[in-house]
């Protein structure tokens, strides 16, 4: 029977910036998968016209976006077995090894073969049914399992940390990166698509996935961070001071501002009214000098702010005995 205890380890064995990069890894590809199986799929099958184009930007950007992270996921989740082994028990990196191979499995033998199907047939009624079914029970699901392990391990990591502190901001961390997955399939497979969908198309096109799927899988846990960083200027763990989290809360309230009162007014209310190509451009040009600045700096200080907090963590970490 397994006991789990605490033990001192020397700094190599603790690794934390492996678990930083498997940690971002998983929340990434959470929001990735959610975002191509919620408001990606359901909105193909609207597609009649401009298919090769439409699914060629897909099946391009695909790649780099969601299928290279799922890949690294895998090999990131292989090689913290190997270097941190003490960190939790053994069971939970051979859950998450298998969660994170079926997803890859999943890639290799269904996605991408069915890659040229989609450039000539379009996203069909045979091709609609087989990948949502599959992308359900072998990527939406595994992928919540792992990033729920994902925040198992880091909660006994940072065991020694106050417990509400320690909740605070591993939501933290765990939105900032599901954000940043689900914001690259939006802008950098999306934003792509809609230059090539076809006018006749872009209304149903537009209509299929709804709004408040839309918001519950992008927009709100985007900006839900904000509601987690406030109380982290008075609760928050040791190693990151009230500067820090200032420079975490600056960027998420940039992007809400800028969002509220330029990118939806101005260019997502007319686009869901009609078509038009100088509005999507205009869309595609200003996204990273007012969006994606932004979210490089989130992306920076949350990973330091993960850094600062295990440099100043206790050294022990939880590990298995027989």
């Amino acid at each position: 029977m397994n006991i789990i205890i605490a033990e001192s380890v020397s700094k190599k064995q603790q690794n934390p910036a492996l678990l930083l990069i498997y940690s971002i890894l998983c929340f990434y590809c959470l929001g990735a998968v959610m975002m191509i199986n919620f408001c990606d799929y359901p909105s193909f099958d609207r597609i009649h016209e401009n298919v090769t184009q439409v699914f060629g930007v897909f099946s391009r950007k695909v790649v780099v976006i969601y299928y290279v992270p799922t890949v690294l996921l895998f090999f990131c989740t292989a090689s913290l077995w190997f270097y941190t082994p003490k960190t939790i028990s053994k069971w939970v990196f051979w859950a998450s090894l298998l969660f994170s191979f079926s997803a890859v499995i999943i890639i290799l033998f269904v996605l991408m073969p069915a890659q040229p199907y989609l450039l000539s047939k379009g996203f069909n009624g045979i091709v609609k049914n087989r990948l949502t079914h599959l992308s359900l029970y072998f990527q939406v699901i595994p992928a919540w399992l792992q990033a729920f392990l994902a925040f198992f391990i880091l909660n006994a990591y940072f065991k020694n940390v106050n417990p509400f502190n320690r909740i605070l901001f591993i939501g933290v961390f765990a939105l900032v990166f599901y954000l940043v997955g689900a914001d690259n399939v939006e802008k950098f497979i999306n934003y792509s698509i809609w230059t090539v969908v076809c006018p006749a198309d872009w209304l149903s096109f537009r209509a299929s996935v709804p709004i408040a799927q839309f918001l519950s899988i992008y927009v709100v846990p985007g900006f839900f961070p904000i509601f987690l960083l406030v109380p982290m200027f008075w609760w928050r763990p040791q190693g990151i001071t009230k500067t820090f989290v200032l420079i975490v809360l600056l960027p998420e309230l940039w992007a809400c501002i800028v969002t509220g009162n330029y990118f939806v007014p101005n260019i997502q209310v007319p686009l869901g009214k009609a078509y038009s190509l100088p509005l999507i451009e205009e869309l595609i040009k200003n996204e990273f000098p007012l969006r994606g600045t932004a979210l490089i700096m989130l992306i920076v200080a949350t990973a330091i702010l993960f850094l600062r907090v295990a440099r100043h963590s206790q050294n022990t970490v939880w590990s298995t005995v027989e």
